[in-house]
């Protein structure tokens, strides 16, 4: 890359310092955003996929006791339907003067990678938002707002003290098996807003108890092996209330697409600035099996 405006010992050094920058954007994680831990990644697709097919399928027939062996045989199968994910691009960028090149060549001074890591910062925080709650006008699905996920309305809220413990425990157990009634699907996972979480967390059952009312939660739900929360879960349910999500975490059953991660693309020379381009593709959030999992609003 070489500036109109530099020498070259100062091309020279923000060649050096541009190719150590960007090397830091790719290595420094961003550890505010929760997404990529709470939902499995799905790169398929690659780079230019506009969309991407996903097949869900379902299990039809039963089987039952056989009284003739010549002819009495059920029959079953599995019939597929094709989803589309849409993918959408997420862009922003960064860039240096060459007053800002001059002053820091000449002091020794390395340039700040700041804008750089705003630069990704910023694009880790639309793929989080359009990981929980999509992007309606893009056609991008979030996993709060999935429109084949079952709702449920909760009739209590789990801050309130005024509802004995043991009924916040009934209505938790009852909704996380949800997708068992439904389609006998074993949740895993269960993400909470932050008020709720920290209530749970810290909220004995009773004066006398010393055990935690999440600790109950968990041992009453062993095959539940990840709880979290996200601050999507507040606010956005109906009327401005708390949501709980409830999952199976495995990516048989919900995927988050980014067919192409966070990429810099070369700097452009615009002979006042050099300006670097940051880019990635996402397609929201695909629930394959719409059963496991259960939407609970009004907490």
């Amino acid at each position: 890359m070489v500036f109109k405006h530099l020498d070259a010992d100062e091309t020279a050094f923000f060649n050096n310092q541009l190719e150590f920058i960007m090397t830091q954007v790719y290595e420094k994680p961003i550890p505010k955003y929760k997404s990529r831990e709470h939902f499995p990644v799905s790169d398929e697709g690659g780079p230019a996929a506009e969309m991407i097919g996903i097949d869900l399928y379902e299990e039809v027939g039963m089987a039952k006791i056989i009284t003739s062996y010549s002819g009495d045989w059920p029959r079953v199968d599995v019939v597929a339907s094709r989803h589309w994910a849409h993918v959408r691009g997420l862009g922003d960028s960064y860039g240096y003067n060459f007053q800002e090149v001059r002053s820091s060549a000449a002091t020794g001074r390395n340039l700040s990678d700041r804008r750089a890591m705003a630069a990704k910062r910023f694009i880790m925080k639309s793929e989080n938002e359009i990981a929980y709650l999509g992007d309606e006008s893009s056609g991008l699905l979030g996993a709060l707002t999935y429109p084949t996920t079952p709702r449920v309305v909760s009739d209590i809220k789990l801050t309130d003290p005024a509802v004995p413990a043991q009924a916040k425990l009934d209505r938790l157990n009852s909704w996380v098996r949800v997708p068992w009634y439904l389609a006998e699907f074993e949740i895993t996972a269960v993400l909470f807003s932050k008020e709720d979480f920290g209530y749970l967390n810290s909220t004995t059952k009773s004066e006398d108890s010393d055990t935690f009312l999440m600790e109950l939660f968990r041992k009453a739900n062993p095959n539940i092996n990840y709880v979290d929360w996200c601050s999507q879960c507040e606010g956005s349910g109906i009327n401005g209330s708390n949501t709980m999500l409830a999952y199976v975490r495995d990516p048989d059953h919900i995927v988050l697409h980014i067919p192409q991660d966070f990429e810099q693309l070369p700097p452009n020379d615009k002979g006042k600035e050099v300006e670097i381009d940051c880019h990635e593709r996402c397609g929201g959030v695909s629930m394959i099996q719409a059963l496991s999992a259960v939407i609970v609003e009004n907490l």
